[in-house]
């Protein structure tokens, strides 16, 4: 699985980057990504993505970039996303994502740019 373009992986055969941006790929995100645990980079952005962020996100422990921008996510902001030490960019903007921003969002020390604009969110930035 490592041959393609859109998937990258290190030494070991271990996931570290899924790049499938403006590819109309459609789907949801399922449970299982939380398996990809040497996952770095995931760039979803500009597809026809829908449904929630699945919780099990929160086990991508060394997760730098996610992208998710341009797609259909709905429901809220998974809590679980602020346990993503290693985040640098957060992009969600342009979704269908309602709730309030969670407070721990705050916490992620290593990010350097969020974007969640064209969301039904309220709350202040923490």
């Amino acid at each position: 699985c490592c041959n393609i373009n859109t998937v990258k992986c290190d030494i070991h055969s271990k996931i570290t980057e899924i790049s499938i941006g403006n590819m109309s790929a459609h789907g949801r995100i399922v449970e299982d990504i939380g398996f990809l645990t040497s996952l770095q980079s995931l760039d979803c952005n500009n597809n026809k993505i829908f449904g929630k962020i699945p919780s099990t996100i929160g086990k991508l422990e060394n997760l730098t970039t996610l992208r998710l921008d341009h797609n259909n996510v709905s429901e809220n902001i998974p809590i679980e996303l602020c346990d993503l030490k290693k985040l640098k960019v957060l992009n969600l903007g342009y979704n269908n994502l309602y709730g309030s921003i969670p407070d721990k969002i705050g916490s992620l020390m290593n990010l350097q740019t969020l974007n969640l604009e064209h969301n039904n969110l309220s709350g202040a930035l923490p």
